[in-house]
């Protein structure tokens, strides 16, 4: 027995191919397709290829959520079918298959094998042919509302949400309509953007006795939220909360999210109150939210607050939440605060981010260099991950420390990092303090526009020579 698995995609011709070479091959050939659930989850599926002989062995097919083979023979040699064997994996290969088609002459084909194979045929780009293969097994008879559901699902999940609909009319046409369904046609409008379409299914679901689970709930709440409409959610995180369904803060912080985003902070604390009230713990990203949508508009008091209420709660700060303080003190000008946050990320043994340092740096030169902090401000840029040497550039001219400038600058050439418009900005600045037009710099500009590389040199000539001037 030999197992093997293929990448994402393969176009139409490969099925006239691979079927001609199967049907060189005959009965000594099997194709099985393989999908567990968490392939579904996730989207993928394995191919799995069966080389087998007829002599003295007998094929035993297990069909559940995947399709798994099994042979019970007195022998369990390697089948002599090598040439055969290469050519399938060549071709398979070739076209990088994601699933196959099961090819056996006296192989029932079941629901679950049905939709693995109508995947394949919408994987392939062929949705008549997957079109005409659930409507032969719903015509039968033969499809269960798991397997309506696994076939709208396939539809949905690539975005072709005609075709997701009327699956789902057939399935209302079988009579067997369930929750599964319904959700994963909810699924299949937020793809497809369809949003008011996704309201409307679900609002219907009641009308058709179906009761709506979590997953109908939290589905709807994240695809509303996602898509910037939190007003539209807010409803359905009430309905949720009275159906006694919410377990915790996941819809809460979603839709937080989104007003967030709308800078809608009065909605988003009318939430975080509400979520209080009904005993739904908030987590750290919920924090870190709030947190950070304080920290943007500048309001000290209520981020503080807030970080106050999380630690009250026992839940320990990240670096995210940290780095939104630092953010938020350094808007402010809060000498004493922005260190000592600053410190607390660096104890949680990670590297501040950029955004953060440049903040700190900015808080020591623009506001602070008549307070003597410059060793301060600079001693951070070298702290950090990745360095910023325009800020370093920066802060030197600031203090008029124009070797300090200059060999920096070089540091920086050499690291083969590319000098941007800030960069020579700073050195431009340097030069007409030195003495230089503003002419003969506007001039040193036009150069490096017209020929990069002429141009950098041209730069690094005139800052060597000037700054080597004494004073």
């Amino acid at each position: 027995m030999r197992f093997l698995s293929y990448g994402p995609m393969f176009p139409s011709v490969f099925w006239r191919q691979l079927h001609t070479l199967l049907r060189s091959v005959g009965d000594f050939t099997l194709l099985l397709i393989s999908l567990t659930p968490e392939q579904q989850a996730s989207g993928g599926a394995s191919a799995l290829l069966l080389i087998y002989s007829r002599q003295g062995l007998s094929c035993r097919v297990t069909v559940g959520h995947g399709t798994s083979v099994g042979c019970s023979s007195t022998t369990r040699t390697e089948p002599e079918l090598e040439s055969n064997a290469r050519m399938v994996r060549k071709l398979i290969r070739r076209f990088m298959i994601v699933a196959s088609y099961c090819i056996f002459r006296k192989l029932e084909t079941d629901e679950y094998t049905q939709s693995a194979l109508t995947r394949i045929y919408i994987e392939a780009g062929m949705l008549e042919k997957s079109w005409l293969w659930f409507r032969r097994f719903h015509l039968a008879g033969n499809l269960s509302f798991e397997g309506y559901s696994a076939n709208i699902d396939a539809y949905g999940e690539r975005g072709h949400v005609l075709e997701a609909e009327r699956a789902f009319i057939c399935c209302q046409e079988a009579k067997k309509l369930t929750v599964h369904e319904y959700n994963v046609m909810i699924k299949a409008y937020g793809i497809g953007k369809n949003y008011d379409k996704a309201c409307q299914l679900f609002d219907s679901m009641k009308s058709h006795d179906v009761v709506p689970d979590n997953c109908s709930y939290n589905s709807l709440i994240q695809i509303l939220a996602g898509a910037d409409l939190p007003h539209m959610a807010r409803p359905y995180l009430r309905m949720i909360q009275e159906a006694g369904l919410v377990s915790d803060c996941i819809p809460y912080c979603a839709v937080i999210s989104s007003f967030v985003k709308l800078g809608h902070l009065e909605m988003e604390e009318g939430l975080y109150k509400e979520m209080i009230q009904f005993n739904v713990e908030p987590d750290v990203v919920v924090y870190g939210v709030l947190i950070n949508a304080f920290a943007d508009v500048g309001s000290v008091k209520e981020a503080v607050t807030y970080f106050d209420a999380m630690k009250s709660a026992g839940l320990s700060a990240n670096a995210v939440i940290y780095n939104s303080l630092i953010k938020l003190y350094t808007k402010v000008g809060y000498f004493k605060e922005a260190p000592e946050t600053y410190k607390l990320i660096q104890s949680l043994e990670v590297h501040p981010d950029v955004y953060t340092s440049n903040c700190m740096i900015d808080l020591y030169s623009e506001r602070s260099m008549r307070n003597g902090r410059f060793e301060e401000a600079t001693r951070i840029a070298k702290q950090m991950k990745e360095l910023s040497y325009n800020n370093v550039i920066g802060l030197y001219a600031l203090d008029g420390r124009y070797k300090d400038v200059l060999g920096t600058f070089k540091e920086m050439i050499d690291a083969a990092i590319h000098p941007d418009y800030c960069t020579f900005k700073s050195l431009g600045a340097v030069l007409m303090k030195r003495g230089v037009p503003k002419r003969a710099v506007k001039k040193l500009e036009i150069t490096r526009k017209k020929d990069a590389e002429s141009g950098l040199q041209a730069w690094i000539y005139f800052n060597t020579l000037i700054c080597s001037w004494s004073i």
